[in-house]
Parts: C-alpha cells; structure tokens; sequence
C-alpha cells in the first residue's frame, strides 16, 4: 500500500477500486493472531480530515 495512492483517493483522483487494488497483498501474517500492513510513506505531510476519514470507513 502506498500512501500516495490513499491521499489521492482522499482527493477525488483514484476510486475506492483503485484503492482496494493498491492495498491487495500489502498485508502480511506474522503469526496465527497477527497480521502486518506494510505502507510505502508519502515524500510530504498530508492532513486528513473527519470527512475523509469517514469516507474511507464508508467504502469498507
């Protein structure tokens, strides 16, 4: 999963499709209780807000 591609979901600019496709594989098991999510970090700080938050929450 990259970052780049969750702040451009935020922004209107990859759909919740898109989204999903970049996050396929991105999770790991580590042990029979635990997974992992490994994200590739965003060059630059990017502030989400409650409105993007929920929108996010309303795709899952």
């Amino acid at each position: 999963m990259r970052e780049s591609v969750l702040a451009d979901f935020f922004m209107g600019r990859v759909t919740a499709r898109q989204l999903a496709h970049d996050l396929h594989g991105s999770n790991k098991r580590i042990s029979e209780i635990q997974t992992t999510t490994e994200i590739e970090d965003l060059a630059t700080p990017f502030l989400v807000t409650r409105e993007m938050a929920v929108a996010l929450c309303d795709v899952s």
